[in-house]
């Protein structure tokens, strides 16, 4: 029904918040579609806080068996979306993916050992693209890094940084789209809250 033909590039997320007494908890897959996400797959979680990996790779699979993995371009999530399990089945269905890595998360970097993923990147200049050249090890899992560093609505210094499955010069501007559930997510929450 949507006036682009496959492949998508899928956003992933999870919302949660209440409703009267009712916990509203939803895992959802999105296409990224001209500034506003899709949902396309949705699992409710009877619980609050955080999906699971075995919940995530529930619905991507779920997502796959429907449509097929050549419908996907990309998968972008953020940083609650990691973990060794879930970062192994994504690359072992050879899904492109660009999710954002917390920058005091440790990686594993060839040469130098355990490092905080955001020292890769301290030299960097404010609001300037990097990629780092060299794979590194998320929990187990052969990742490339591209970062940003920024000033957050708090006025303070935040690194967006992304793991992608492949070195990609665009990872940052791929998943820049991401944004595009948060606005999918904010018209319930206003309407209903």
């Amino acid at each position: 029904m949507l006036p682009e033909k496959p492949p998508y590039r899928l956003c992933f997320d999870r919302t949660n918040w209440k409703y009267g007494k009712a916990n509203i908890n939803i895992l959802m897959i999105s296409i990224a579609y001209q500034g506003v996400a899709i949902p396309i797959m949705w699992t409710m979680l009877n619980k609050r806080g955080n999906s699971n990996t075995l919940e995530r790779i529930a619905i991507v699979h779920r997502f796959i068996d429907l449509f097929g993995e050549d419908c996907i371009d990309s998968f972008l999530a953020d940083r609650e979306f990691i973990g060794d399990e879930w970062f192994r089945d994504l690359i072992k269905t050879r899904i492109s993916f660009y999710i954002r890595i917390r920058e005091n998360l440790w990686v594993d970097v060839p040469g130098k050992g355990p490092t905080k993923s955001a020292w890769l990147f301290n030299s960097l200049p404010l609001n300037t693209v990097h990629h780092y050249r060299k794979i590194v090890c998320i929990d187990g899992q052969w990742v490339y890094l591209s970062a940003m560093k920024v000033i957050n609505r708090e006025n303070k210094i935040e690194f967006v940084i992304v793991a992608s499955y492949r070195f990609d010069p665009l990872a940052l501007a791929k998943y820049k789209d991401r944004w595009q559930v948060e606005t999918l997510f904010s018209v319930p929450k206003i309407q209903w809250v």
